[in-house]
């Protein structure tokens, strides 16, 4: 199949093919390539195959990022305003997780044209940013798409700052370090504001295409900002999480459950934008009905117990009884180990994730994280995790139990 490949040169360093070596990461994970290209950020290497590996320079060993700062010094100078900084910013608020003296600063961003590097291609159909090319096939205005390319971004953080999500399992790039191809279309039969689809080798499990659809009439507009506010969340978000972690795979409880937690936590006020908000958003009567819906209702919600559910099957999940249960529920647990358990979660996704560039079949998945599940319980009887969750929520006045 025909690539486009579109490369924008801001503050990168474009370099031949230079030292070749063997690449430890901090996982133990080893790589072996050339240096291909070096940003500040990251590092792409291509093997004796022409096969290409992205690679952030945070989950390279201290050894190698010595190497590279001792080698090519070039890669490591102050970037220029394209480079995208994040800040925690004097308004971000400030609570403690519980059971925990340890206080959480919710990480904030703020955005404009040039820190989220937008490029306008009325002519060609395009727009640009960081991570994403925009194809219109739909066209929308100049204002509309700088609007849906700062959300896609804030999406894009806010799946990198996930501190439970392994760093080796993250997908922070398309294949051979495109960018993730964002098409503004209509999607027939269908009332949601985004879809995400790709199609993969049976034989190989490899993907061979894949893309984010838009939908122009559903897609908040800049003018519908009101008191300074505009709330990230939603579909599009959550169906870019799925292409961020599609190669990592996981049970569907476990996919669903990140797509929600990042569709849901994020919002915007006066051009900063704040990540994973759930505590702060839970004084907020107004914000907690929204962010938690089924179990906002008075009757709350009963799921099956916590190993079966995560280890669901995918058919079963999307049950139509039963599946706007299964989403709440799904992100209603990673929003807890967020909040009060994240190593705990982590030490469970380092097992119950896959961590090759693949589709795998459904029952590897199941069998993955039925064998990581002792991680999460972390010593306890499920029976004490379960509540545990329970009165978590019950303290915010939420209803979830497990059957």
């Amino acid at each position: 199949m025909k690539r486009i490949i579109v490369t924008l040169v801001f503050s990168l360093s474009l370099l031949a093919c230079l030292d070749a070596k063997v690449w430890t990461l901090k996982s133990g994970k080893k790589i072996d390539g050339q240096i291909l290209r070096c940003t500040k950020l990251n590092l792409t290497v291509v093997d004796a195959n022409k096969n290409r590996t992205n690679i952030a320079i945070e989950d390279l060993s201290k050894d190698d990022v010595d190497y590279l700062k001792k080698n090519y010094p070039e890669f490591f100078e102050e970037p220029d305003k394209d480079e995208m900084r994040l800040t925690t910013d004097g308004d971000a608020p400030s609570e403690k997780s519980v059971g925990s003296d340890k206080s959480i600063t919710w990480p904030a961003l703020r955005l404009n044209k040039d820190l989220i590097a937008f490029r306008w291609d009325y002519k060609r159909g395009r727009f640009y940013t960081r991570h994403y090319r925009f194809d219109m096939i739909n066209k929308i205005s100049e204002q509309d798409a700088m609007f849906l390319a700062m959300r896609c971004e804030s999406a894009y953080e806010s799946a990198r700052l996930l501190p439970f999500w392994p760093q080796d399992r993250k997908r922070l790039s398309a294949e051979g370090g495109e960018k993730f191809k964002i098409l503004v279309t209509e999607i027939p039969n269908s009332n949601v504001a985004g879809k995400y689809s790709y199609t993969y080798h049976k034989g190989t499990g490899a993907i061979v295409d894949e893309d984010v659809k838009v939908e122009p009439k559903y897609l908040p507009k800049s003018s519908d900002i009101k008191d300074g506010y505009v709330y990230f969340t939603g579909t599009i978000a959550h169906e870019l999480a799925h292409q961020m972690f599609v190669f990592a795979g996981g049970t569907t409880a476990i996919k669903e459950g990140v797509a929600e937690f990042i569709g849901r936590g994020i919002y915007t006020k006066n051009n900063i934008t704040y990540f994973d908000h759930f505590k702060f958003a839970m004084k907020d009567e107004k914000m907690k009905k929204m962010l938690f819906r089924e179990s906002s209702e008075g009757k709350g919600l009963a799921v099956a117990s916590l190993k079966k559910f995560l280890t669901m099957p995918q058919k079963t999940f999307y049950n139509s009884t039963r599946a706007a249960e299964n989403y709440e529920a799904a992100f209603m647990l990673f929003v807890y180990f967020y909040m009060n358990e994240p190593d705990v979660m982590k030490s469970f996704l380092e097992e119950a994730l896959m961590d090759e560039d693949k589709v795998l079949p459904e029952s590897k998945y199941i069998s993955m994280a039925a064998k990581a599940y002792p991680k999460l319980l972390n010593g306890r009887k499920e029976s004490e995790l379960e509540k545990a969750i329970s009165d978590f929520y019950a303290s915010y006045g939420l209803k979830f139990r497990f059957r």
